[in-house]
């Protein structure tokens, strides 16, 4: 029976309970005739009739020769062993001989399926026509790319015009209650507590929800209408390079805007360890807040010219970095012996179905909101503690009489304590660096309220340039840059992963390689400035 089915319609649903009960009241088998006349008439019929003279005349188990042939050609590794157990010689010299029999067996059976949907399925064909042309552009080899990486970058601005107003919420939601909490006269020290962490992190995970939510919507529009198949095709064979399948592209450009845009992405990718290394993966390339960042300091130090070219090196700094980090994991998470060609069905060009997807964004939205609020309310608990002083003077804090303790060691790494700080800072919020660097330099304002925002100075980036070299300030911007992601894209991390073993190690090798990019950085430019 061929029936239509919608899963994100249960309107649909009837029809396939009556299929199903139909079938329990009078069985029928399928016929695979037609598949087998498929197999032995096609491009590798000879091959197919090698792999049926390998399988017992009688089958094995409940298994039919014909499907036994089948499955070893497209080289299933339980049935090959299965076969040998049962006595079968030659297994392995057939599956050697016989690398792309999957795209064969592949081939024949959609041909059997459009056999069987040809009677019973009504297709218009001028709307075929006018997608079949916008078809062969977006899977072309000349203009295949461009297109999706056009479409990826619209769909990053797009949402985050969704998610503007429900961030613009988020922040407001502070700025509004914390007055409230004063007017309350509870102790100073319950005061900043409450207003420090719990209305800093309402703030910050409602900032991070609105992005989630207008990602998932936008991104899942591209998915429910059939094209974001056509970005993982085009990008498959590019993506291999990295040990990576295709649709691995779309969390990667998405992270130019957000790493957490990026993370929550990588839910289309099935395998497991391919979404881990995705995400690691994805951690190297700046997001749109390090630009926000970066160029006020390179603009700074190095003119208009030479900020530019900063921005280069970074660029260049970071596909070395993505091609180090893919073969550091990929060792472990895909290694060479398991790599798998990407086989899917482009699926057809539809109209979305609108209840489903805002249900699905929402429920999502939520669920990030929900989990992000505990890590975020612990974490901003903790820096609070180590940046709270009684008579608000930030040089009594144990944050700042720890950086001047260790600033022998941060020497080193080629960061003065000060930059070193908000090099620990970056770690919260990339936007945190200016406002802590004022903050650290100025010896004025609160160290935790610079990590909001608040604090950054106009001329932040002349203040800075009177204070520390350029070798330094070289350093620092290389080591914000590639330093681990904000706390909202950690814990985004932790979300889709659900492994805090590998958030840790991740996190730990991106601090350990900023560390070491930036002392290089610092003792070569050394030589130079």
């Amino acid at each position: 029976p061929v029936l239509p089915l919608v899963g994100t319609d249960p309107a649909s649903y009837e029809a396939l309970y009556l299929a199903l009960e139909e079938g329990v009241a009078r069985p029928r088998y399928l016929s695979d005739e037609a598949l087998v006349d498929c197999f032995q008439t096609g491009s590798q019929q000879a091959a197919y009739a090698q792999a049926l003279a390998l399988v017992p005349a009688e089958g094995l188990d409940l298994y039919s020769p014909t499907w036994l042939a089948a499955k070893l050609l497209e080289g299933d590794r339980p049935i090959a062993e299965a076969l040998a157990q049962a006595g079968s010689q030659g297994i392995q010299a057939f599956l050697t001989a016989n690398p792309d029999g999957s795209l064969y067996t592949g081939d024949c059976k959609f041909a059997w399926i459009e056999a069987l949907l040809a009677d019973c399925v009504d297709r218009s064909q001028s709307r075929r026509r006018v997608l079949g042309r916008f078809d062969r552009w977006a899977i072309s080899k000349k203009w295949g790319k461009a297109i999706a990486i056009g479409i990826v970058l619209l769909g990053v601005m797009a949402s985050m015009l969704v998610a503007a107003p429900i961030m613009v919420l988020g922040g407001s939601l502070p700025l509004l209650l914390k007055p409230l909490v004063i007017q309350t006269g509870l102790p100073p020290v319950l005061t900043s507590f409450i207003n420090g962490t719990l209305m800093t992190t309402l703030g910050w995970v409602a900032s991070m929800a609105g992005f989630v939510f207008g990602i998932n919507l936008v991104f899942g529009l591209i998915e429910e209408v059939g094209y974001m198949a056509r970005v993982s095709y085009v990008f498959d064979h590019t993506m291999n390079r990295l040990g990576l399948q295709g649709k691995s592209i779309m969390p990667m450009l998405v992270s130019f805007g957000c790493t957490i845009g990026g993370a929550a992405g990588t839910r289309v990718i099935d395998s497991y360890s391919q979404r881990i290394l995705t995400i690691a993966l994805a951690w190297a390339v700046p997001c749109g807040a390090t630009f926000a960042v970066v160029p006020t300091l390179a603009t700074a130090f190095f003119g208009g010219v030479g900020g530019f070219l900063v921005i280069v090196l970074i660029f260049i700094i970071m596909f070395i970095h993505i091609k180090v980090t893919a073969m550091i994991f990929g060792r472990t998470l895909s290694p060479v012996a398991e790599r798998t060609g990407l086989i899917m069905e482009l699926p057809p060009y539809h109209k979305p179905r609108w209840k489903g997807l805002l249900k699905t964004t929402l429920v999502r939205s939520f669920d990030v909101f929900k989990k992000a609020f505990v890590v975020v309310f612990f974490v901003s608990a903790l820096f609070w503690a180590l940046t709270y002083s009684a008579d608000g003077d930030m040089t009594g804090t144990v944050l700042y009489r720890f950086g001047q303790s260790i600033e022998p060691v941060t020497r080193f790494f080629g960061m003065g304590w000060q930059t070193f700080l908000a090099f620990l800072a970056s770690m919260i919020s990339k936007e945190a660096v200016l406002g802590v660097t004022g903050v650290l330099f100025s010896h004025t304002g609160s160290i935790f309220e610079a990590t909001t925002g608040a604090g950054a100075d106009a001329h932040i980036g002349h203040l800075l340039a009177a204070s520390i070299s350029k070798a330094e300030a070289l350093a620092f911007i290389i080591a914000v840059t590639f330093n681990v992601p904000c706390l909202m894209a950690l814990n985004a991390t932790l979300h889709e992963t659900h492994s805090a073993k590998w958030t840790l190690r991740i996190a730990l090798y991106y601090v350990a390689t900023a560390l070491v990019l930036s002392a290089l950085t610092y003792h070569i430019s050394s030589l130079f400035f």
